[in-house]
This record gives C-alpha cells, structure tokens and sequence, in this order.
C-alpha cells in the first residue's frame, strides 16, 4: 500500500563532500528563538555546520533541566532550517548520545534503542527495530525494517511503513500518504493517516482512528473515540468504537461491531457475529452513485442494540442467510 522511493536511485541516499553551515544571520532570519541564538553565539560564534549543532544538542547535558531544552531546540531549528537534502547520518552501533537528531536522512544499520527522541529534517530508514523513549519524528518518510516503538508519538510527513509493529503512547500520524505495518498498531492516543492504514495484526488507539483511505486490518480495530474512513473498513476479527464509526465505502468484520454512537456507512455493513450501536445505523449512503440493493444490506448474527435507520436488516441467526458484503 504504501510505495517508497528515494532520491538518486534505489540505494536511497548520496552524500556530498561539503556540509550545510548556518550562520547567526540566516537563523535570526528564519526566527530562532533569542535563547537559542545566544547559546549557538557562545558556543560556535557566526557559523557553525548544521549536522554538528545538533549532535551537540543530542549529547547527553550536564544539567538535567537542559534536556528538554535541547530537545525544543533542535525541533525548533530543523522546523525553521529545513532539510539538508545530499546529508546522511548513518548509526552503525549502539548511540551514546541522549537523543539522535539528523539535518537531512538518517540512516540506522543496527537496532537502535534510545532514552530520548530521534529526529530527521528528511527520512528515517532503519535496517532492523527502532526504540525512543521519547517521539520519533521524520520531516519525510518512516521506514523500518524491524519494530517501532516510541514512549512518545511517531509522526511522518509522508509515510510510515514498519515490517514489525507499531506502537506509540501517544499519536501515530502520516500526515501525507499512509501507514503500513507486517504487525500490528498501538496508540495510546489517536491514530491518523492521510491514506489507508493497513496491518496485519490488529489496530488500536486510544483515541479516534482517522484514515484518508481504507483501513484494513487481519485482527481486530478498536477506537476509544471515534473510528472515521473514506473508504472502507475490513476486519479480521471485531470493530469496537467509544463513539461513532463511519466509512465511505463498506464496513466488514469477522466479528461483532460495537459502536458507543451511530454507525454510518456508504455501502454494505456485515459481520460475523452481533451488531451494536447506542444510536442509529446507516448502510448504503454513497453520495457518488446509487447503491445497488445488497449495497444497503446490514447482515449481522443478531442486532443487539441501536436503531437501523437506513439499510435493510438481515439476521442470520433468524434467516440463515449467506453473508457476505
């Protein structure tokens, strides 16, 4: 689902000789905070090389207090700076530093477990797992070949594609394109992707799920808010929602699907097992067309609760009807 591609050819990244530099003018143009243009004045005067103020802003402070600080610092720069497009920081071994901040692509050949955050002004590829016991945050795309895990959010400007899970305690965001996983997802908070959102385990947020596409996942979806789709949504198992679920397209589950609010979708609604909403259900709303009549079937082992609006109720349990969508 989610298709990756990388600048100068499909070994992803080329370094050029000279580092980006910035200087005290062009970071006062750009607007960096007043605290951070008289620390970068005390410690490296009028210019300094882009990549290397961050690791200094990586390392582990002799203060404590100072980390946060750094770490708002170095977010504050790469938002304001931008990416240094030709530069790769590539982790061979185990970190030492407190977090991991890139000015362009950053590279990691070895599983990474780090106290702090890891940050990249363009993509993040990683060979094996990544672990932050902060935020994971890359200006372009996330791709990692093992597990992501992240005691904060995890955010791409683009895409997210893991071949293991995902698991944040705070959001998972693809602000441009979709997420991908050969696991499954967990969010403490929300879950949003600006395309499908696709794993093969289970989906679970503890706040809304929001997919600009399709979502389909091979075990269950569970939302503690709301679970919002314009397209479809397929489940192996259940669906369970805190408040509404929408979809713009059809809705399957091979199990129940229990709904705090209404349940609305543009096609068919099927599952395997019961259905319950708390408020009204919908089923066969696409505005783009007309839905053929199985288009507005809502086939369920038995309707629990909640008040079929729209859509023609079929009980298997009661007519020993075929299901299917």
């Amino acid at each position: 689902m989610v298709a990756f591609t990388y600048r100068n050819g499909p070994s992803g990244f080329r370094e050029r000789k000279h580092k980006l530099k910035i200087t005290l003018d062009l970071l006062r143009a750009k607007g960096a905070w007043d605290d951070f243009l008289a620390f970068f004045k005390a410690t490296w005067g009028e210019t300094a090389e882009y990549q290397k103020v961050l690791d200094r802003l990586a390392g582990k402070p002799i203060l404590i207090e100072d980390d946060e600080r750094n770490y708002k610092w170095a977010l504050m720069l790469i938002s304001k700076v931008g990416a240094d497009e030709h530069a790769v920081k590539k982790i061979s071994a185990a970190p030492r530093s407190r977090h991991l901040f890139a000015a362009g692509r950053l590279i990691l050949k070895t599983d990474v477990s780090i106290l702090g955050h890891i940050l990249a002004a363009d993509d993040i590829k990683a060979l094996a797992g990544v672990k932050a016991g902060g935020g994971i945050r890359a200006w372009e795309r996330i791709d990692v070949a093992g597990k992501i895990e992240a005691g904060e959010g995890i955010k791409a400007d683009y895409a997210i594609k893991a071949g293991g899970g995902i698991k944040a305690r705070e959001r998972i965001q693809a602000a441009a394109a979709g997420i991908e996983t050969g696991g499954g997802i967990e969010a403490g908070w929300g879950i949003d992707a600006h395309w499908g959102i696709e794993a093969v385990l289970g989906i679970k947020a503890g706040g809304s799920i929001d997919a600009g596409q399709d979502i389909k996942a091979g075990g269950a979806i569970e939302a503690g808010r709301a679970i919002c789709v314009c397209g479809g949504i397929n489940a192996g198992r259940g669906i369970e929602s805190g408040t509404d679920i929408s979809a713009g397209e059809g809705i399957k589950a091979g199990g129940e699907i229990k709904a705090g609010g209404g349940i609305e979708a543009g096609f068919s609604i099927c599952c395997e097992n019961s259905l319950s909403a708390k408020n009204r259900i919908f089923a066969g709303t696409y505005l783009l067309r007309l839905p053929e009549n199985h288009e507005r079937q809502i086939i369920c082992l038995q309707l629990k609760s909640g008040t079929v609006a729209y859509g023609e109720l079929i009980e298997t349990s009661k007519t020993n009807a075929v299901q299917g969508v």
